[in-house]
C-alpha cells in the first residue's frame, strides 16, 4: 500500500523491477541485503524541478501556450517563455543523459526508469508550441531562431531532433500563409 509522505521497503528476491508511478515522482535506493534486494521509493505530494526536469519545461510550454491565445494575445510573454526554454535545451544538448537502466554491483539489471532523453526534451518544448506559434509570425520567427541556434550547439546525434522540429515549423506557416 502507499501512502503519500511515507518510505517504502519491499524486500524481493533479486530481480530487475520495473517502477511506473502515475504522476507521482518518486526517488529511490537500491541494494542488496542478506541476497535479497531492496529499492526505497520514497512518494511526494507534488512533482519537484530538481527531481523531474520535463515538469519545468511542462510549466514553461503551458505558460506559452496560454498567453499567445485569444483574447490574451501577448506574444512578449509567449516570447520570454520561450528564450527559457531555449537556456534549458541549450544547457542539456552536449550533456549526456542517464540511462534509465540501473544495474548492481555485480552487473546484474536490477532497476528500470521512464527517463526522457534528447528527443523527448525537444518534443515536449516544441511540438505544443509550433502548432500555435503558426498563427504569430513573432513566435514563430522566435521558434525558428531558438532551433536553429540549437542546431549550431547540439552534436550531431542530436540534430535529427532539431531539422525535424524545424521542417514541421515550416511547413505550418507555409500553411497559415
Amino acid at each position: 500500500m502507499v501512502v503519500d509522505g511515507l518510505s517504502i521497503f519491499l524486500a524481493v528476491e533479486v530481480c530487475a523491477i520495473e517502477v511506473r508511478i502515475r504522476s507521482r515522482l518518486f526517488s529511490g535506493l537500491f541494494g542488496t541485503l542478506g541476497g535479497f534486494a531492496w529499492i526505497k521509493i520514497v512518494i511526494e505530494r507534488e512533482r519537484k524541478h530538481e527531481f523531474d526536469p520535463a515538469f519545468g519545461f511542462r510549466k514553461l510550454v503551458h505558460i506559452a501556450e496560454r498567453s499567445i491565445v485569444q483574447p490574451i494575445d501577448d506574444p512578449t510573454t509567449t516570447i520570454q517563455a520561450i528564450h527559457r526554454l531555449h537556456d534549458c535545451l541549450r544547457q542539456l544538448a552536449p550533456r549526456p543523459f542517464p540511462s534509465s537502466q540501473h544495474y548492481d554491483a555485480e552487473g546484474e539489471h536490477r532497476l528500470v526508469t521512464h527517463t526522457l532523453g534528447w528527443d523527448g526534451y525537444v518534443r515536449l518544448a516544441f511540438d505544443e508550441l509550433r502548432l500555435v506559434a503558426a498563427g504569430s509570425p513573432q513566435v514563430a520567427r522566435r521558434l525558428q531562431a531558438a532551433l536553429e541556434d540549437l542546431k549550431m550547439g547540439a552534436p550531431p546525434e542530436r540534430q535529427a531532433a532539431l531539422e525535424r522540429q524545424l521542417e514541421l515549423l515550416e511547413a505550418l506557416v507555409r500553411q497559415e500563409l
